[in-house]
């Protein structure tokens, strides 16, 4: 009997050791993982970018902009010697603009935010697109030097100018061909173009398709639309047709044209005095002249062929 107590309490207190070891080891880890925490955030730069702005926010290539970076500081400690510089080197088609690369300032305290401005200039031969700017931000925490990298964006693009115009003309009772031409005059491609033609209220009729799809049209050049219309005898001397111009540039932002195109319309008499076209007393009196040059030279060479029979 005294032997059996003897082993429980062993057994209790091999069991309250283990206990210990385990509560030990609990708090050991958890005091690791605060720590770990800790020396987390330590790591964390106390310094973030909180806001960018481009002024204008879109930039056109060979034009100025302005680029305010707003840094907070987010930790408990004052930041000194704050430094950010962009790195403009490499291919990206930015330059600096009478100024530097480089902003500094004294301290962010705790809490607090500063604005750090650049003047920059896009190159003139800069495609649109979007550029990314690497951001280099050092400063020192309580002694210690910190570097924080970053990158921030901008818009280069020149709004889409396109121009219209309509080659062609019409004549009363009759179909023609009219062309549409569509011309990227803009320093930016545009993309996804499609026309949309509205039937004339009176006086003629569209025959072709009223939609096209065009695709893209580069800058500086263009795209060309072909409609048949027939033109009634009661129509006006001009033609109306409106048509719409969807598009997008080179950030993908919509754009609408709507616009009202004119043809000229010649009745048969008008056509003919302007030679546009040919009479039909003209068309036979050509007619009856290429006769008479054809018979004319018929007697002649049958003449020389009869000399020549003479004279052998």
């Amino acid at each position: 009997m005294k032997e059996k107590m003897e082993k429980n309490n062993r057994n209790e207190e091999l069991l309250m050791n283990e206990t210990k070891v385990k509560s030990f080891k609990l708090f050991t880890l958890s005091v690791g993982i605060i720590l770990l925490i800790f020396l987390s955030i330590s790591v964390i730069s106390a310094i973030t970018i909180k806001n960018v702005v481009t002024s204008p926010s879109e930039v056109e290539p060979g034009e100025t902009a302005k680029i305010t970076i707003e840094i907070e500081n987010i930790l408990n400690d004052d930041a000194t010697n704050v430094n950010v510089a962009l790195d403009l080197s490499g291919t990206i088609p930015i330059a600096p603009y009478q100024g530097s690369t480089e902003e500094s300032i004294d301290e962010i305290n705790e809490g607090d935010k500063e604005k750090f401005t650049f003047s920059i200039i896009i190159l003139p031969e800069a495609a649109p697109g979007i550029y990314k700017i690497p951001v280099k931000i050092n400063y020192e925490i309580n002694g210690t030097r910190e570097t924080k990298n970053g990158t921030i964006g901008i818009i280069v693009n020149s709004p889409p100018q396109i121009r219209v115009s309509v080659e062609g003309y019409l004549i009363k009772g009759k179909e023609g061909k009219v062309e549409i031409k569509i011309v990227n005059d803009g320093l930016s491609d545009i993309k996804f173009v499609s026309i949309q033609a509205t039937q004339p209220v009176s006086g003629a009729t569209i025959n072709s398709p009223l939609y096209e799809y065009l695709g893209n049209i580069d800058s500086d050049d263009f795209e060309t639309v072909e409609y048949s219309i027939f033109s009634r005898e009661n129509s006006g001397s001009s033609l109306s047709i409106p048509i719409k111009i969807n598009y997008k540039d080179t950030t993908n932002k919509d754009f609408i044209l709507d616009q009202i195109l004119n043809v000229q319309v010649y009745s048969n008499e008008q056509a003919e005095n302007l030679g546009l076209i040919q009479s039909p007393s003209n068309t036979l009196y050509i007619a009856i002249g290429i006769l008479i040059l054809l018979y004319i030279v018929y007697r002649m060479r049958k003449r020389m062929k009869k000399r020549k029979a003479q004279g052998a």
